[in-house]
């Protein structure tokens, strides 16, 4: 079974990106959530969904990491100046 990649970035941790996360993970799919885009209504409940995502196979992840990984994997010099950039100006953590 080939497997695809989503990456999520940013939205209401316990609403719209814990449910798309888990319903993405039951299709077969690994899921990145990108943890410092994220928002939490109720901040002392933020582990435990973030738990909850982990315990289903989900990882959790920062978005400088997700940049890293995709420059790391990107051919492409126009690409690779691209998400350099995003790393310098601080877009990234």
């Amino acid at each position: 079974m080939k497997r695809w990649s989503l990456i999520l970035c940013g939205g209401l941790l316990e609403g719209a990106v814990t449910q798309i996360t888990l319903a993405a993970l039951l299709e077969g799919y690994d899921i990145y959530i990108s943890a410092d885009q994220l928002v939490c209504g109720d901040a002392g409940s933020q582990d435990i969904y973030l738990d909850r995502i982990r315990y289903c196979t989900g990882h959790i992840v920062t978005t400088r990491q997700i940049i890293l990984e995709l420059l790391s994997q990107e051919k492409d010099e126009a690409a690779r100046a691209l998400l350099k950039a995003l790393l310098t100006t601080g877009a990234a953590g």
